[in-house]
């Protein structure tokens, strides 16, 4: 990675890469929370990473994982060292989430890189540029008066809100959102819950990102019901 201006990082990437976010390994409560399609938390993480690994190429690979990779305090010691091994990619970086902080000296011995809660990543394709950052929040705002009243999980609601007028600068990719949208002005969310448990391509989320379309619900996409666990 190489330093922008200010000191936030870099990062050229290429055609082999993936985002990911939100997956809460251990935590047994956001089967409910987000209506995961999973009866217990054991199918939950074995599907996580196989659907993971069914998406990304076992070489080649670069993911970067938009943050609350585990839940810390959760229903059982997951052992996630064993899972981030188990996942598909040569390269593995981590923003990390508001989860994740109790972790990050644990996670730099099993990820290739990790940047603190709040420190934004931005990556550049060809010479287009999206910030990746874990809570996206203070830009919805901006975005969408009326974010704060979003549901999570009930977010075909999304379609019927005001937008505000302004406008924030550059593409943004996210996590933290889970289920409230899948994008949101110049923002996509690239956590689990908004894309069918599986991580998303470079191109995929930069197409979304053209996408005209100013909300697109978390739930449900523009191209099917992303809550089925497939």
């Amino acid at each position: 990675m190489e330093k922008a201006q200010g000191t936030y990082p870099v990062l050229d990437i290429d055609e082999m890469t993936w985002f990911s976010a939100d997956h809460h390994f251990g935590h047994r409560s956001v089967l409910k929370f987000d209506r995961r399609p999973y009866a217990n938390l054991d199918e939950m993480e074995r599907n996580l990473v196989m659907k993971h690994n069914a998406a990304v190429p076992e070489r080649g690979a670069t993911v970067i994982f938009l943050g609350d990779f585990v839940f810390p305090k959760g229903d059982r010691e997951t052992d996630w060292r064993d899972i981030v091994r188990s996942l598909h990619g040569d390269r593995k970086i981590l923003l990390a989430g508001n989860h994740d902080a109790s972790l990050v000296k644990f996670y730099s011995k099993v990820f290739d890189a990790v940047l603190p809660e709040g420190v934004p990543l931005t990556v550049r394709l060809h010479g287009r540029e999206a910030r990746c950052v874990h809570s996206p929040e203070n830009l919805c705002r901006r975005i969408c008066p009326g974010f704060d009243d979003l549901p999570s999980g009930y977010s075909d609601v999304l379609l019927t809100l005001e937008y505000g007028n302004e406008r924030i600068e550059g593409d943004w990719l996210c996590g933290h959102v889970h289920t409230v949208f899948r994008k949101l002005g110049s923002i996509v969310n690239v956590g689990v819950d908004a894309w069918g448990y599986s991580p998303v391509s470079v191109a995929d989320a930069f197409a979304l990102l053209d996408d005209p379309r100013i909300g697109i619900p978390g739930r449900k996409g523009f191209d099917g019901d992303f809550g089925e666990a497939g």
